[in-house]
């Protein structure tokens, strides 16, 4: 497949055959239809930046939509542990009886925490943001990441490491 082998005309022909049937698809998965879009986005990224480590497929069409079903999952995933995370952080401590001006304030807190956490990531040097966006917001065991990235186990582990000490140091005031 010329995609593959970085053909980016090739890769422009692919994102125009199977947009609107990834969207189509999408509808039948979710109703949000900014969500579906990012999701298709998002898809296409991940298949131009890792394609050295993808293998040539029987059926693209069912590829694309299989991985467009687990993209949507991991949003939800990824989404619901926000949440809970979120309501975590506000029942912490809290009183039994939280005005509403409280709650306000824990959900700005909260969202200053993802910000920073999202910026902390962004921080990190490349392999170590790959590994930690691999393993931890798209839930990729090591293998799959140590097969993606043409690296050694024990190299993805370390990179792993490297990464969760640097976030905890940076992220420490704000826990």
């Amino acid at each position: 497949m010329d995609f593959l082998d970085g053909n980016e005309a090739a890769f422009g022909q692919l994102y125009q055959r199977y947009y609107k049937d990834l969207y189509r698809y999408g509808k039948t998965l979710e109703a949000d239809e900014e969500l579906i879009k990012d999701a298709i986005q998002d898809l296409f990224i991940n298949l131009h930046q890792y394609r050295s480590g993808l293998k040539p497929v029987t059926s693209v069409k069912f590829y694309l939509m299989g991985s467009l079903r687990h993209k949507l999952q991991g949003y939800f995933r990824q989404a619901k542990r926000n949440e809970e995370t979120c309501q975590g952080l506000l029942h912490l401590d809290a009183p039994v009886d939280v005005s509403a001006e409280d709650r306000l304030i824990d959900a700005e807190r909260c969202g200053a925490l993802h910000h920073k956490l999202a910026e902390a990531v962004n921080n990190l040097p490349s392999r170590q943001r790959e590994v930690i966006r691999m393993k931890f917001y798209e839930e990729q065991p090591l293998p799959f990441i140590e097969q993606t990235m043409n690296i050694r186990y024990q190299t993805v582990a370390n990179l792993s490491s490297r990464a969760l000490k640097r976030l905890n140091t940076e992220l420490s005031s704000y826990l």
